[in-house]
């Protein structure tokens, strides 16, 4: 499984363009592999998106306080208290 993740990120980093960062390059490429992952669901929804989150700061697309200051906004905890009210609430 891992080979086979790697092997397609490989293939879809090497079809860009050559004038296009590390960073970015490696990036697009993550939200591709993501977005195959997704798709065609070979492993759970919450795993991928964990694998996603550690291939970007692994292979530093991104600092690791980038990667989760998204969590430190109110807007998450408005939502994950929704959701839990929600499902209290539901029958």
């Amino acid at each position: 499984m891992t080979a086979g993740l790697a092997l397609i990120a490989g293939l879809i980093y090497t079809g860009m363009d050559p004038d296009i960062s590390w960073s970015a390059g490696s990036a697009l490429s993550i939200l591709l592999l993501g977005l195959i992952l997704w798709a065609f669901e070979p492993i759970p929804f919450g795993m991928t998106s964990m694998i996603i989150m550690v291939l970007l700061v692994v292979l530093n697309s991104v600092s690791i306080d980038v990667m989760l200051s998204g969590f430190s906004s109110p807007a998450v905890f408005l939502m994950v208290s929704a959701v839990t009210l929600i499902c209290g609430l539901w029958p």
